[in-house]
């Protein structure tokens, strides 16, 4: 598995992130530089954790909410902001693991 660094996704503008298999090869996670170069740590650690639960562990989107309005998953679709991973960071990781 490697991880790759793009200008952007062209047929999806608002993608920060992506998770690319192939049969018998490796895995490629693919992020978004413009987005990874403005984000916090705790953003990057969460696109980069969203990506390799879809590349590694298989996990695909889970996109309930919590009684705040945060995912209730570090795979919703719309990775958490940093308000949400902040309270809830914990959670998401035991989900993970």
């Amino acid at each position: 598995m490697y991880v790759e660094f793009v200008a952007d996704f062209p047929n999806h503008p608002n993608r920060i992130g992506q998770c690319r298999t192939r049969k018998n090869d490796y895995s490629r996670v693919q992020i978004a530089k413009d987005y990874f170069e403005v984000s916090d740590e705790i953003e990057r650690e969460a696109l980069m954790l969203h990506e390799l639960g879809h590349c590694i562990l298989y996990k695909g989107h889970n996109n309930s909410e919590l009684s705040d309005a945060c995912p209730a998953s570090i795979l919703n679709k719309n990775v958490p902001v940093a308000a949400c991973l902040g309270a809830h960071w914990e959670e998401y990781l035991d989900e993970l693991f």
